[in-house]
């Protein structure tokens, strides 16, 4: 048994990742129009599950001929963590012609950076261009990767701010204030039915396992982000508005497997980016997220591109010509 003193000691350095989620957004929207994700490898991720007290164990790898890597990252999801954060994850990052390891990456802040670029490129291709209204429900961490994205690809003037857990409400609200100084009217409504009716885009970040409001609260051509919690039977948003909106999924199979059947007919990033953007806006859309390895090996693959972390000094990912 791992002593007391002895947890929580591990830690690896922070990349100097910056504010900029575009570069990022368009790399991989640049990546999923192009043939490398035909040729990827993604197996499914495992999962290990503790109940009573709740937490999951995940395992993500991938393998990209393209960027010459093999990745996976081995992630912690722990809600009841107290203080600490509920996700801890790190990523490992090997050459993919060689096999030798390369680095070990943080993977909580990568997996942020990839959120809200993902949510960033999806918002940019789905919401109507004059978007102005912003609601968020929840108030974590996931929440702001999404306030992040959105402010990143439209010119939101109202930001509606809901959390099942109001304590942290104020503080997030404050936090928004102090990075969009004079951009936003903020409103905290009493109610996620509040704050999403009528608004352009929507974004749900909670570990609620039930819909946070009722369908008929949601414009006809808003675009819903949905980050949170879910299983084969629940989600947070209603089971009515996935069946009318156009879905979208990072990888079908895994939405399937992991969120449930409704997903069948959800569109896989490069189906969602063949289509023409002005149709798409025209309708109600949702991004159900669940996650994929291959979107970890991308950031990763982008990150170490520029940054030569791997390998020593001089040292790059190397990109194949074909």
């Amino acid at each position: 048994m791992i002593p007391p003193s002895a947890r929580g000691a591990f830690h690896l350095p922070l990349l100097p990742l910056g504010d900029d989620i575009l570069p990022l957004a368009a790399f991989l929207r640049e990546h999923y129009r192009g043939p490398h994700r035909a040729r990827a490898q993604v197996p499914p991720r495992g999962l290990i599950l503790r109940q009573a007290p709740f937490a999951a164990f995940g395992v993500m790898p991938a393998f990209c001929p393209h960027h010459r890597l093999f990745t996976a990252k081995v992630a912690t999801f722990a809600p009841g963590n107290g203080a600490g954060p509920a996700v801890n994850a790190i990523l490992c990052v090997f050459d993919g012609v060689s096999g030798q390891p390369l680095t070990l990456l943080e993977g909580t802040q990568l997996t942020n950076y990839k959120c809200a670029a993902i949510s960033a490129m999806v918002t940019d291709f789905c919401a109507v261009d004059n978007a102005r209204v912003l609601a968020v429900i929840g108030s974590g961490v996931q929440a702001w990767q999404q306030v992040r994205a959105v402010m990143a690809v439209r010119a939101i003037a109202e930001l509606r701010l809901f959390s099942p857990n109001g304590a942290h409400v104020a503080d997030f609200a404050n936090r928004v204030r102090q990075r969009w100084p004079g951009h936003l009217t903020l409103v905290c409504p009493g109610s996620a039915a509040q704050a999403v009716r009528g608004a352009d885009i929507v974004c749900t970040a909670t570990t609620c396992a039930t819909p946070l409001f009722p369908p008929e609260v949601v414009a006809p051509h808003a675009h819903i982000n949905c980050m949170g919690a879910h299983t084969p039977d629940s989600r947070e948003i209603p089971p009515a508005l996935l069946a009318r909106a156009l879905v979208v999924v990072e990888d079908r199979q895994t939405a399937v497997n992991e969120a449930g059947e409704i997903h069948a007919g959800a569109l896989e990033f490069a189906q969602l980016l063949s289509l023409p953007s002005a149709d798409v806006k025209a309708r109600l859309s949702v991004f159900s997220s669940t996650g994929h390895g291959y979107l970890d090996l991308l950031t990763v693959a982008f990150v170490l591109r520029d940054r030569r972390v791997c390998g020593g000094p001089g040292a790059s990912v190397r990109e194949a010509t074909a």
